[in-house]
């Protein structure tokens, strides 16, 4: 046998017999009572103080997908008396350039989302308190149709990855 090959057999053994006692290495993570408990919830329809129309209902529906997409948690869209409850509210939608051409006009466009989330206890603990924000960019056009296009996609876009985040940190939260 190799050298190299005999290593590697060495290490394959090694990590068997380690793995067998219970020796786990600190590059994987360490899973105590309380991260593999699952969690359920009420998730409340949010608030939107935004002037965009439906933004309060397409949200939500975007932050329950992503919610439903953790593993170990349950957010439920009824409530009931057990279930702790979460909460928020879209705060702003800004849309404001954010880089010119040489000749003044708009080349591109910042769509910045922000949004408040509360986690709390059926007794009224706050559990968890969340303000986010979430920008997207998008390119300019001569074309004010597609620019309103391009606005909607990069603001929708910017409400997935945000309820991703949300919803990751709601998950990994002690």
């Amino acid at each position: 046998m190799t050298g190299r090959a005999g290593r590697i057999l060495l290490w394959v053994l090694l990590w068997g017999v380690l793995g067998g006692c219970g020796y786990r290495p600190l590059i994987f993570p360490q899973m105590d009572e309380q991260n593999c408990q699952s969690r359920s919830f009420y998730l409340q329809p949010l608030v939107n103080q935004t002037t965009w129309q439906h933004l309060d209902v397409d949200f939500t529906a975007i932050l329950l997908a992503a919610l439903e997409h953790e593993p170990g948690l349950f957010p439920q869209e009824e409530a009931a008396p057990d279930l702790p409850i979460l909460s928020g509210r879209l705060v702003a939608v800004t849309v404001e350039p954010s880089a010119y051409n040489g000749d003044d006009t708009v080349r591109e466009y910042r769509c910045r989302l922000s949004v408040q989330l509360r986690l709390e206890a059926t007794n009224g603990a706050l559990l968890q308190d969340l303000q986010r924000v979430r920008e997207e960019f998008f390119l300019s056009s001569a074309d004010r149709g597609e620019i309103l296009d391009r606005q909607r996609l990069a603001l929708e876009l910017a409400a997935r990855r945000l309820a991703a985040d949300l919803a990751a940190e709601i998950a990994h939260a002690p």
